[in-house]
């Protein structure tokens, strides 16, 4: 099959691999740079201290696998896209690359918008970057490889480097989240607290220019209407003034601890037990009150239960294997141990909050007695009493955010000091070649998938081919044996056997193959004539017709060129035309059609007035059709027909009938139950399966005596012929060669 679609197969393939050559020269090449980062591990994941780093290092790679992969989509992430692109300002890049196929332009609605609000673009964009992104972690390491290409190998460079810095700031702000939003909180209170210590310094102020009264640094007061004991400069006191100054204390201490416990409930409430621990731990370090400590001593307890039992996991893992009834006992209890610290943290979180009300209720409580007290200390028209608590106020709001402000800016050194697990091992460089196109493999590839392509469209084109090219195939559709297969030739070139050839043709004998006695078409013509003789050992049937399906299988030339091998063994062989709608073998003898079969049918001529001797072939006659009749079948089923053939049976050996196509016309069904057998020429690669298979059942149907087919212009270079081809175009042929040099 691929030998008969040979040039198909080629033609794909050449044309495929020269498509693909010339769009890699026309295809705009693109620079890739990459970046090399590691991804340490987070010490906080796996414990606290030196003995969460043991844990870490016992662990299996699973987690650090599932760690790399979750990077790996961070990276590929449509946030962090969007981030690189407005850094690098791709957007403008895109729009000063002269592009082949479409522009960057935007559609006229999102003109001016940030890519926020313009979804088209930013869907656009976000494809495009992503397309020249490609994001591979390395096997068997902890490093992964950021590549960006792009036509411009600066820009490749930059924009590698870019999203490598934008994702190390967006993982330190993801690490911090949980502080920054604590530090916020802390920050709006201090905002608060700022406000009231301004407004308490602003109502003394006012009241001491109201009241002429100083407060001496001591906390004495001077002046008119000072009351005091004497001696020692001690200030007067009151009940009502002892009572509001311990209110006031505790006031403040009141409102310090509910500030306190709300940072408490808001931090368990994050569920960060990470960052509880760690708060825990610091709580102790500070000496922070039993009570708080103890807050948080099952959870530290709990923690410490969890690394130890990691250790022993990853340790009994190694030693026994996952499947191992201890281990599978350790990692019942790490699931039990994990539900233990869920439920302690929920615990923490339900301490934290009743601990947040009940401090809220001592503020609100103490402060409406400080406020009923006020009232008191008001009525008494004292204005050394308005004025110790103007001062005192102002001194404990004061205190209450120089306190706050220093935790606030303790916890942002923390922020800050906090290192990120990222790190770069190599910065993105410009290339100096471009990566793509790769011409070669290009090419290569292309003559692959060409050969391939060009392979199943000729698988395609056979399929849908309907024309018979084997002998296995005819014969399996007709049912009849294939008596000879005559090779493809030029009728006009070719010297038959027994045919005495003429000047030119001997002049080219030496370079014409065929027209020699032991030539594939001399051969054929002998081997058919063979198989007629032998069809019926002592009498071989003298009649014989020759016909085909449809018009332009060879019949003709094929009905000549037996006749003529009849003739070479000294036969008398007679040729009949009874082909009367388009006769050809007048065109042998280069004769007029004027008298003929039609003629003898039809009048009182008598056929040696009307049969002439071949003069190129000794012992070969011919018939020719005559003047063409209205009515060639009636004068073919005619009884004048059936007492001529019986007449000329006489007189020669053997007589062959050339008749019209039997799928034309209804001569040749006629004519094939008048002889003694029938031949089929069928052509190679043009007779159809179909037009075979009804040919075939016609003469069942007419019970026709059908000897054989003839198999018409076969391509000897076919794989069904090959072997033939090298039999008898070869081997006698070199025979012949060597005899004619020995000579």
């Amino acid at each position: 099959m691929v030998r008969r679609n040979k040039y198909i197969v080629i033609g794909t393939t050449l044309a495929l691999a020269s498509a693909v050559l010339i769009f890699s020269f026309i295809m705009r090449p693109y620079y890739s740079s990459t970046v090399a980062i590691e991804i340490e591990q987070n010490q906080n994941d796996v414990g606290v201290g030196a003995l969460g780093n043991v844990a870490s290092s016992l662990t299996g790679g699973d987690a650090d696998k599932t760690a790399l992969q979750t990077e790996v989509s961070v990276l590929q992430s449509d946030d962090l896209g969007i981030e690189t692109i407005e850094r690098t300002h791709y957007e403008d890049h895109q729009k000063a690359i002269k592009h082949r196929f479409g522009t960057a332009e935007r559609v006229p609605e999102e003109q001016g918008l940030p890519l926020s609000h313009a979804p088209k673009a930013r869907s656009s964009l976000l494809d495009n970057f992503e397309s020249h992104l490609k994001v591979l972690p390395l096997p068997d390491t902890r490093l992964i490889q950021v590549t960006f290409q792009d036509p411009d190998p600066n820009f490749a460079a930059e924009t590698a480097n870019a999203l490598i810095d934008q994702y190390v700031q967006d993982r330190l702000q993801r690490r911090n989240s949980s502080t920054l939003q604590a530090t916020g909180w802390m920050t709006g209170e201090i905002n608060d607290l700022k406000k009231q210590v301004q407004d308490s310094e602003q109502k003394l102020i006012d009241y001491q220019r109201k009241s002429g009264l100083i407060v001496s640094p001591g906390g004495n007061t001077r002046g008119s209407g000072t009351m005091s004991t004497g001696g020692g400069g001690a200030t007067t006191t009151s009940p009502v003034l002892d009572r509001l100054t311990q209110l006031d204390a505790d006031l403040v201490a009141a409102e310090t601890n509910r500030i306190t416990q709300e940072a408490l409930f808001r931090l368990a409430s994050s569920g960060n037990v990470d960052a509880l621990s760690t708060t825990a731990l610091e709580m102790q370090a500070s000496g922070a009150g039993s009570s708080q400590s103890g807050l948080f001593s099952g959870l530290l307890a709990l923690r410490q239960q969890e690394t130890a039992l990691k250790l022993q996991q990853s340790s009994l893992a190694q030693t026994y294997g996952a499947k191992n009834p201890h281990v599978l006992d350790l990692n019942n209890q790490m699931d039990l141990l994990n539900r233990e610290i869920k439920t302690e943290v929920q615990r923490i979180v339900n301490t934290t909050e009743m601990n947040y009300k009940a401090a809220l209720d001592t503020e609100n409580g103490i402060r409406s007695a400080y406020t009923a007290e006020e009232q008191e200390a008001f009525k008494m028209n004292d204005s050394t009493i308005r004025l110790a608590v103007l001062q005192q106020e102002a001194d404990s709001t004061r205190g209450l955010y120089e306190d706050l402000y220093t935790k606030l800016q303790e916890l942002k050194l923390t922020v800050g000091t906090q290192s990120s697990n990222i790190e770069v091992i190599s910065r993105a460089l410009p290339a100096a070649e471009p990566t793509r196109p790769k011409k070669v493999l290009y090419t290569a590839i292309g003559l692959l998938v060409g050969l391939v392509l060009g392979v199943l469209v000729a698988f395609i084109h056979d399929s849908l081919d309907d024309s018979v090219t084997s002998v296995e195939e005819v014969e399996r559709l007709s049912g009849v044996p294939v008596l000879a297969g005559i090779p493809s030739f030029i009728a006009s070139s070719i010297s038959l056997p027994g045919k005495r050839p003429s000047k030119d043709a001997a002049k080219n004998a030496e370079r014409q193959s065929y027209g020699k006695s032991t030539s594939e078409v001399s051969e054929a013509y002998r081997t058919l004539r063979t198989a007629i003789l032998l069809s019926h050992p002592g009498k071989p049937p003298r009649t014989l017709l020759v016909t085909s399906a449809v018009p332009g299988e060879g019949k003709t030339t094929t009905c000549y060129g037996l006749g003529a091998c009849f003739a070479g063994l000294g036969h008398r062989v007679l040729l009949i035309d009874a082909d009367m709608r388009r006769p050809a073998m007048h065109v042998h003898l280069n004769r007029a059609n004027n008298r003929g079969l039609s003629n003898l049918l039809t009048s009182v001529s008598n056929p040696p007035d009307c049969i002439i001797e071949d003069p190129n072939v000794s012992n070969l006659f011919i018939l020719m059709a005559g003047t063409l009749p209205p009515n060639p079948a009636e004068l073919l089923a005619s009884r004048e027909f059936d007492d001529l053939l019986s007449a000329l049976s006489t007189e020669y050996d053997f007589i062959l009938i050339d008749s019209p196509p039997a799928m034309v016309v209804t001569d040749a069904s006629i004519l094939s139950v008048k002889v003694d057998a029938v031949l089929v020429v069928i052509r190679w690669s043009k007779s159809t399966r179909s037009a075979v298979s009804r040919i075939f059942e016609s003469f069942r149907r007419n019970r026709a005596k059908v000897l054989g087919i003839i198999f018409n212009a076969v391509n000897t270079k076919s794989a069904e012929y090959y072997y033939d081809r090298g039999y008898y175009g070869t081997d006698y042929q070199s025979e012949d060669n060597d005899a004619k040099r020995e000579s």
